[in-house]
């Protein structure tokens, strides 16, 4: 699925820059990147504008890397849901995913006061809704070239 220009990362948004930005906003935590006063919102959330430029490079990488590879494969039709497998892969990209915001937080010199950051379950919530939507993205697309081939038969 990922492909040369990065579908999935940069015209899907499934990368951790997204996540980190749904988990911030389903939970109301203060995102450190957003550029927002009264009167605008920052619409560029998953874009590579504004403050998530002035993160290091490997930071802004690892924000906008792919997860697909394991966040779509990791879950097969045969694979047991409750497997260890899929949880071991589901917490790892939980943990990353809060990696990503602690350092983003860190680079950027937020302190939060109020002890109200991403905690990892929040995180893994965030995983299972961004799986849920990636695999409805992979099985629209799969439908329309499975249905692509049958017209050209």
């Amino acid at each position: 699925m990922h492909l040369t220009i990065g579908l999935d990362s940069h015209v899907w948004n499934l990368n951790y820059n997204s996540m980190r930005t749904l988990a911030l906003r389903s939970h109301g935590i203060h995102d450190v990147l957003l550029q927002q006063t009264a009167h605008n919102f920052d619409r560029n959330m998953d874009m590579c504008v504004g403050r998530v430029n002035r993160l290091s490079n490997n930071l802004r990488e690892g924000l906008y890397s792919s997860v697909d590879d394991t966040m779509l494969s990791f879950y097969s039709k045969n694979d047991d849901p409750s497997s260890p497998k899929l949880a071991y892969s589901m917490e790892k990209l939980a943990s990353n995913l809060l990696s990503f915001h602690d350092r983003t937080n860190l680079e950027c010199g937020w302190e939060d006061e109020l002890d109200q950051s991403l905690t990892f379950d929040q995180c893994l919530q965030t995983i299972i809704q961004f799986q849920n939507v990636g695999q409805k993205i992979a099985n629209t697309h799969q439908d329309m070239y499975v249905a692509a081939v049958k017209e050209e038969q």
